[in-house]
């Protein structure tokens, strides 16, 4: 008996506890752009990482504390708002070079759009989020590995609550037709994204 409470014990202390603690109250939150940053990155010729962004972001979130899985999220990119750090002012813009036709094509697609369909817990703050993201009129399924950095039920500057998510997510370009310069620079994407989103308070 003694080893089998033991057995019991061990497996009880080995198994994993998805338990996110969500300390702020449900509802409808909106993605602040000034406190959030999604930025991409291929390898360029297989020797390095190449690292920009989109600034024109914005996110809903309607969040159900209890249940955490039931939550939903949308949230939308503007493809001219790409931003490399590198516009070349004195030659042609680079930022304006990715936003033209031959590639993001933003005057055609203007917006990647992205609607969750699944959340998994996978430890006590972070998951899986899986969801539908449409890119240059392709809707492709894409995870996320999703983290809680951190939430406040009041936060001073600000009505309402804050919460806090970092993501992460690969996917190939080319499945939504983008297959420009490969392998110069990588089929592969990484995004990275940090988002703080602010409650909704009602007037």
């Amino acid at each position: 008996m003694r080893l089998k409470s033991l057995a019991l014990a061990c497996t009880l202390a080995a198994a994993p506890v998805y338990a996110a603690d969500i300390t702020v109250p449900g509802g409808t939150y909106e993605l602040k752009p000034t406190h959030s940053s999604l930025h991409w990155k291929v390898k360029h010729f297989g020797i390095s990482n190449y690292f920009a962004g989109f600034t024109g972001i914005s996110a809903t979130l309607e969040l159900d504390a209890a249940e955490p899985t039931n939550s939903q999220l949308t949230a939308s990119v503007k493809t001219a708002s790409v931003d490399t750090g590198f516009p070349w002012p004195e030659e042609d813009s680079w930022d304006a070079e990715l936003a033209g036709p031959d590639w993001f094509n933003s005057a055609e697609f203007p917006t990647a759009d992205f609607k969750a369909t699944n959340l998994e817990l996978t430890g006590d703050n972070t998951g899986q989020m899986t969801g539908d993201m449409t890119f240059m009129g392709v809707t492709k399924p894409v995870t996320f590995e999703v983290e809680l950095v951190g939430q406040l039920p009041e936060r001073k500057h600000a009505d309402g609550a804050v919460i806090g998510f970092a993501g992460t997510a690969r996917f190939n370009r080319s499945d939504f037709g983008l297959d420009q310069l490969i392998p110069v620079a990588s089929d592969e994407v990484m995004l990275f994204i940090n988002a703080e989103f602010h409650q909704v308070v009602s007037e």
